[in-house]
């Protein structure tokens, strides 16, 4: 097998066994969607990021919306991936007085 892809492989199975011990309460038919999105960038799970992407999301939606089904978790794991942009942006932010623009 090309070493490439048996690399990717690997990535996915570990990011995979990630979700499992760490989302046991979620539907764990979107464990291996949540792994090959992680695993399609090159990038380990990191379940905080996850974590922090569900409650953004459980926190911003109503009673009854759609959000909050079975597509959580894929949708957590899409915000994920902008969650560390959001806190670099909001991080940046604090520290600057409003009406200042600095760029960089």
């Amino acid at each position: 097998m090309i070493d490439s892809l048996k690399q990717r492989c690997d990535l996915f199975v570990k990011n995979r066994d990630i979700m499992k011990s760490n989302f046991k309460c979620d539907n764990s038919m979107l464990f291996p969607l949540c792994a090959s999105l992680y695993a399609e960038k090159g990038l380990e799970i990191d379940p905080n990021k996850i974590k922090a992407s569900k409650e953004i999301i459980k926190n911003n939606t109503g009673i009854f919306s759609n959000f909050k089904s079975t597509q959580l978790l894929a949708l957590a794991t899409m915000l994920s991936f902008v969650v560390v942009c959001a806190n670099l942006i909001i991080g940046q932010l604090a520290h600057r007085k409003v009406g200042q623009y600095q760029y960089n």
